[in-house]
């Protein structure tokens, strides 16, 4: 992926997909997907957006893993600030992960 237009850097983007057992939590007998989610970064940062998890595979820390291994595979990348925009349902979660609000947001509908 090449440089937006406009942005002083490349915009890179990794996304990821975790499924139950396997090495490295990438693969499993029956091929379910438990998580989903994906990360953009520039400058030494990186954006983590969309974790999502199947309503019946909640619960289970598959969007913790997740959201480390985006961390830990960024981390090497050359990140060195996450930043990203939670529900209030994935809030426990990620000041689990070391994550703290530092912006709170007003949403109208």
């Amino acid at each position: 992926m090449g440089p937006i237009a406009g942005a002083s850097a490349p915009l890179l983007e990794s996304t990821g997909t975790l499924r139950p057992g396997g090495p490295d939590a990438g693969s499993s007998r029956d091929g379910t997907v438990v998580a989903t989610g994906l990360a953009l970064r520039a400058e030494g940062c990186v954006g983590i957006f969309n974790i999502s998890v199947p309503r019946e595979r909640r619960r289970q820390g598959y969007g913790a893993a997740l959201t480390s291994t985006i961390l830990d595979v960024e981390r090497e990348r050359g990140a060195r600030l996450a930043f990203l925009h939670s529900s209030d349902m994935g809030l426990s979660v990620y000041e689990f992960l070391g994550f703290r609000t530092v912006e709170e947001w007003t949403r109208y509908s």
